[in-house]
């Protein structure tokens, strides 16, 4: 009998490392080659590697108002280097993937304040049930508006994978049914699905601190592939 544990081989770092080479790939290739999916494609796999990643951050990181400021800051610090890596010029009707990160973020803090309150009510009665039930649909109904009026970067899809990867984090089996129906749903290539197998690898382990080195990254690649593409063209 196979040993599941013997093949979960990959920490969180590992799993980030994959998600920034594809994420790589796939900007190197929308840049310098419009012209062929393949980009694209593999591209795909990238953004649920960054979800499951966001979502295990948010449960182990000791200081979650600093880990959503984070987020802000480098979101606001990258959006002039997305815009011009992919518009070539300052256009407000995309923001980049780390504005949904934020968002996220902002909307699981409120999800875990609304079910603390929740929890903290002794007796429970079906309207309390069915108020705690509309306060989290109105809450992500809002979100998911947002997200899709600020047009970011795999803006309400992103948001619900996120969502899923986090409240089902201990339900593997319903984790990753839903997150298949999400990505199988929310692209029209379906190489999205390849990101599950990965995070079916993860071993739990934080692995290498590299946090600022990840949100450097994001930045500085578009702003390297910038350049490169300025004196190439």
């Amino acid at each position: 009998m196979i040993n599941i544990n013997k093949i979960k081989i990959l920490n969180n770092t590992s799993i980030k490392l994959i998600a920034f080479s594809i994420m790589l790939f796939n900007h190197v290739g929308i840049i310098f080659f419009p012209n062929s999916d393949i980009f694209l494609k593999i591209g795909e796999i990238s953004f649920p590697l960054f979800a499951f990643c966001i979502a295990e951050g948010f449960h182990y990181t000791k200081n979650r108002k600093k880990y959503l400021r984070n987020l802000l800051i480098f979101a606001l610090i990258s959006e002039i280097f997305f815009d011009f890596a992919f518009f070539n010029k300052i256009y407000w009707l995309h923001q980049n993937v780390l504005f949904t990160m934020f968002s996220s973020v902002l909307f699981l803090m409120i999800y875990e304040k609304i079910n603390s309150i929740n929890q903290s009510i002794s007796n429970k009665t079906m309207i309390t049930n069915l108020l705690y039930i509309l306060a989290l649909l109105t809450t992500l109904l809002i979100f998911l508006l947002i997200s899709t009026i600020s047009c970011t970067d795999h803006n309400t899809y992103g948001l619900l994978l996120i969502f899923i990867l986090y409240v089902f984090r201990d339900k593997p089996i319903i984790k990753y049914i839903f997150s298949f129906i999400i990505l199988y749903i929310s692209f029209g290539y379906k190489y999205s699905l390849l990101s599950i197998p990965i995070m079916m690898l993860y071993n739990g382990k934080r692995g290498l601190n590299l946090k600022y080195f990840f949100y450097l990254f994001y930045p500085l690649h578009l702003l390297i592939l910038i350049i490169i593409r300025e004196l190439i063209f």
